[in-house]
């Protein structure tokens, strides 16, 4: 996936390449894409095009708070619609070609549309009841009395890059969300318990939210009068914070794959990494403030395909393994892969092919 970028002062032309980083890509049969046309009416289409579907019909428009969003599996595709005054969630199945009317909504700010890891159904936000719409038409509450309560967007996702960016722990018990006063807590989806978090900040902020794959750990960020960086154990309420000392953003990068070790952004502008196996039990001192240096404060746009870090440094395409943290000597170990690439493109790791923006001179 790559993100459509605004005009550039830099004189040339923007150009696409594609870096193979090991043997050959491998395409998956059938797959399908859903997008919306001209006349806003929601279309789903095989990637050779010999399928094409119109799901919505003439004059129904998406609710751009929720839009659509694809499960798990795939087989199926969630959406929202506005029809005669209220709000109509919707599945449907491109294999029968069939969609149907789940739920309806009156009234209230909508938020959400994410599906659980099953994919039983997706989690939404009428403004004040956070509910479980299950694809068999059920309706079930997770959070209530919670004036204001927002539950993050996939639709709105400025970030596929980052993995573990998603409203629910990889294990499907724990939901993330924030509350009316603009505070992030989290709830256990069998009502065992539920709390708020430090600091508040926007419900869809870019690298808030983001799930370790083998524990209930979820890192974010927001302020507390300075900027603070928080990692808990959504099970045990267990949490470590580094206040940044100023009110620039200190941000979660990722979660190292198959590790409790996150990689961050601290006060300096330094991304680095640490281990935080010990909120299963409590920290007795903060793994956040002696984190182990990985990139330089230039590196941006970072991603990883779970065993390499890709990053931009100025207009330099980098990489660096992720075994450099073990043996803490990632400074010395990265590699350029190209040099003119598009400030601020986002950088796409799809099986072995590496996909970005490049800036290409016009021939004088």
């Amino acid at each position: 996936m790559l993100r459509q970028f605004g005009r550039t002062a830099v004189v040339g032309l923007l150009c696409l390449i594609f870096l193979m980083i090991s043997a050959p890509a491998f395409a998956q049969n059938g797959s399908l894409v859903a997008f919306v046309n001209n006349s806003g009416q929601l279309i789903i289409s095989s990637a050779d095009g010999g399928y094409r579907w119109i799901v919505t019909n003439p004059g129904e428009t998406l609710v751009p708070q929720v839009g659509y969003t694809w499960s798990p599996s795939g087989n199926q595709l969630f959406f929202a619609v506005n029809a005669y005054g209220t709000t109509s969630l919707r599945f449907a199945n491109p294999g029968s070609q069939a969609a149907y009317e789940a739920a309806q909504i009156s009234g209230g700010s909508l938020s959400g549309g994410a599906w659980t890891p099953d994919g039983r159904g997706i989690v939404f936000s009428d403004g004040s009841t956070i509910r479980l719409l299950g694809t068999d038409s059920s309706l079930t509450d997770l959070v209530s009395g919670q004036a204001g309560a927002r539950v993050f967007s996939p639709y709105a996702d400025d970030r596929p890059n980052l993995p573990g960016a998603d409203v629910f722990s990889a294990d499907g018990r724990y939901l993330f969300y924030q509350q009316g006063d603009g505070r992030y807590a989290v709830a256990a989806l069998d009502g065992s318990s539920a709390f708020p978090l430090p600091g508040s900040n926007e419900a869809n902020v870019r690298e808030s939210g983001l799930w370790s794959n083998v524990a209930p750990f979820v890192a974010y960020w927001g302020y507390e009068g300075n900027s603070i960086l928080s990692a808990t154990n959504a099970a045990n309420g267990q949490t470590v914070t580094l206040d940044s000392g100023r009110a620039a953003p200190i941000t979660p990068i990722v979660w190292r794959p198959n590790s409790t070790q996150l990689l961050y952004r601290d006060a300096t502008g330094y991304v680095r990494a640490a281990d935080l196996s010990c909120l299963n039990a409590g920290c007795a001192s903060n793994p956040l403030d002696s984190g182990v240096e990985v990139l330089p404060p230039t590196a941006t746009e970072i991603t990883t395909d779970g065993a390499t870090l890709y990053y931009q440094d100025g207009t330099n395409l980098m990489a660096v393994g992720l075994n450099c943290i073990d043996a803490a000597n990632c400074a010395g170990s990265a590699v350029m892969l190209a040099g003119n690439a598009a400030p601020g493109s986002l950088i796409s790791v799809g099986g072995p092919t590496l996909a970005f923006y490049w800036l290409c001179r016009q021939p004088e």
